[in-house]
């Protein structure tokens, strides 16, 4: 049994490490550099990325909803792991995945086709990207604090 959470544990710092740090490659290093692209470059560019980070991020989520109930399952009963500060930590680790579950699905699904799809240099286009760019963020940010919060559980054993 070891083995095996030692295996679940891993997949799911793997996923976790795959969805955040994609989150952190977009943001410091291809935003910057598309920056500078001209639109007939960038939004091909940013359409076919987006589609491979969609299904990236979404086998990652499934992979993370998969691995943490195990992992739950394993600590004991349901009531007392939501109690003290290790159970304020998890409640407070879940609700902002949560979150970033609802911000991914409207980037993937809403905000992100969407500014595919408007017409570069439009004031639609600009509202749209500053909104995604917001949002990204924001949602960037959650998963920073979400993985500290993983942190400060492994420290704060039951």
């Amino acid at each position: 049994m070891v083995w095996m959470d030692a295996v679940i544990h891993w997949v799911h710092l793997m996923a976790a490490a795959t969805w955040v740090g994609g989150m952190i490659f977009t943001a410091l290093l291809l935003n910057p550099l598309l920056k500078n692209m001209s639109p007939e470059i960038r939004m091909p560019l940013i359409r076919a990325l987006g589609v491979r980070f969609k299904y990236a991020e979404w086998g990652c989520l499934a992979a993370l909803a998969l691995t943490g109930t195990y992992k739950l399952s394993r600590i004991g009963a349901w009531g007392p792991i939501f109690e003290g500060s290790f159970g304020a930590i998890l409640s407070l680790k879940l609700l902002l995945t949560a979150a970033m579950v609802a911000l991914s699905l409207l980037h993937s699904f809403l905000w992100g086709p969407g500014l595919t799809v408007a017409t570069p240099g439009t004031e639609d286009f600009a509202r749209l990207r500053r909104r995604t760019i917001f949002w990204a963020r924001v949602n960037l940010s959650l998963g920073l604090v979400v993985v500290f919060c993983a942190a400060l559980l492994r420290m704060n054993p039951l």
